[in-house]
């Protein structure tokens, strides 16, 4: 089974993705992740997307697409993260079963970010008002200085925002027309999301 996690930066996927493979065995498939490796290994697809990112150029579908599918073995239950991420790459890749999409406004994004830090030594993350450090300014496990990295800036995450919305945000309506879809709020605080998306998992296996 092949469920996607759909929603804008901030929304939480990431954080539910560990919580569901912990309790579940979901296998969390990441497209950054599967990159990093395809390309730290040196396959064929590895070296042909690498050749292409250091030229500066977007790989195409039909790669991404490949590889992701080298990573899937049937019987397996897997959580899709970032990908798919167009309608076009959806309609290629008909192994979506079940979509499970965070809905958030922009400004609760926003605010989000705005309150993580992230240790400069090995970015252990926090957040200023769930996940605080117990020292201020200093990362609990390696005593490094957190900072506040420039991608989580206010005008930067708007932006990504508003990327989102124009570029992804159209497969919300894509898998629901499917009849695959199902919405959680993803405002509350996590523990609360999470009992949410526990229970539509929980309706899937």
């Amino acid at each position: 089974m092949n469920i996607l996690l759909l929603g804008p930066p901030g929304s939480g996927k990431g954080t539910m993705a560990v919580r569901l493979q912990e309790e579940f065995g979901f296998i969390h498939l990441s497209t950054g992740n599967i990159f990093r490796s395809e390309m730290k290994n040196e396959t064929e697809l590895g070296l042909k997307a690498k050749g292409l990112i250091d030229a500066g150029i977007l790989v195409p579908d039909d790669i991404t697409i490949a590889m992701v599918k080298s990573h899937i073995k049937e019987g397996t239950n897997y959580l899709l993260d970032g990908f798919p991420r167009t309608i076009g790459q959806a309609e290629a890749f008909p192994h979506v079963d079940h979509v499970i999409y965070f809905e958030i406004a922009k400004d609760i994004v926003v605010k989000r970010f705005a309150d993580r830090r992230t240790c400069e030594k090995e970015a252990h993350g926090y957040n200023l008002v769930t996940l605080p450090p117990k020292q201020e300014d200093v990362c609990d496990i390696d005593g490094s200085p957190l900072i506040q990295r420039k991608d989580d800036m206010p005008d930067v995450v708007s932006k990504r925002f508003e990327e989102y919305m124009e570029k992804t945000h159209p497969l919300a309506e894509f898998y629901r027309k499917k009849g695959i879809l199902v919405s959680v709020d993803a405002a509350p605080a996590p523990d609360v999301v999470y009992e949410d998306v526990r229970k539509i998992v929980e309706g899937l296996l």
